[in-house]
């Protein structure tokens, strides 16, 4: 994703269509597939990006929430997305240049759900 932080292009990866089937929730299975997408993260990216509404789960694993305002980019400028603000999360890598969690956070334009 073309993810730019206060206007500053940032090599992302963003984490979408994960989860644990409801049976086998809370036996360890969701947090080792996240260490190994984290661990994914640290090696290519400067940092990961999700959206959730589960932020204890992602907390305990090292991802911060966003502060920040929201936009998406469209052709015709950005546009905010005041709606989706507090639920975007952020995970730090080696390579993270400093990150101001409350700094204007953008997403490229895309079909159904920009975030």
């Amino acid at each position: 994703r073309d993810l730019r932080v206060a206007g500053r292009p940032i090599a992302a990866g963003y984490v979408e269509s994960v989860a644990t089937e409801p049976g086998l929730q809370r036996t360890g299975l969701g947090s080792a597939v996240m260490g190994e997408i984290g661990a994914i993260i640290g090696e290519r990216y400067e940092a990961g990006f999700l959206g959730t509404g589960e932020h204890a789960f992602y907390e305990r694993l090292g991802w911060l929430t966003w502060r920040g305002p929201l936009s998406v980019r469209t052709a015709d400028g950005e546009r905010r997305t005041p709606d989706e603000e507090g639920y975007i999360m952020v995970l730090r890598t080696e390579s993270s240049r400093p990150l101001d969690l409350d700094a204007p956070l953008s997403c490229d334009w895309r079909p159904g759900d920009v975030w």
